[in-house]
C-alpha cells in the first residue's frame, strides 16, 4: 500500500496485488460459489481489509462511487496518520 496507494488507486489494483503476493488465498474460496475465486477474494479484501481494518483506523482514505444500484466502485488513498504514524525501514 505504501506505494501502490500515494495517489487515488482502484480497490482492483490492491487486491490484484494482494492475490500476486498470495496466490494460494484463491485456493480457499469454496467451489460451490457462482463467482470466480478472483472475484470473490477481491471483494473480501476490500471489505475485510481496506474498509473494516485500514479505513477504520484511519490508514487510508476512501472515496465511494455508486456505479450500478449494487455496485460500488472504491477509490483507495493512503492518509496522512499513514505517513505520520507507519514508517518503513529498508
Amino acid at each position: 500500500m505504501k506505494q501502490k496507494a500515494k495517489e487515488d488507486v482502484p480497490e482492483e489494483v490492491l487486491s490484484d496485488a494482494f492475490i500476486r503476493a498470495f496466490p494460494a488465498v484463491l485456493a480457499e474460496v469454496a467451489s460451490d460459489h457462482w463467482v470466480e475465486p478472483k472475484v470473490e477474494v477481491r471483494r473480501c479484501f476490500s471489505l475485510r481489509f481496506l474498509e473494516r481494518f485500514c479505513e477504520y483506523f484511519a490508514l487510508v482514505d476512501i472515496q465511494r462511487e455508486k456505479v450500478a444500484p449494487y455496485q460500488i466502485r472504491r477509490i483507495i488513498r493512503k492518509s496522512a496518520f499513514y505517513d505520520q504514524y507507519i514508517k518503513w525501514v529498508k
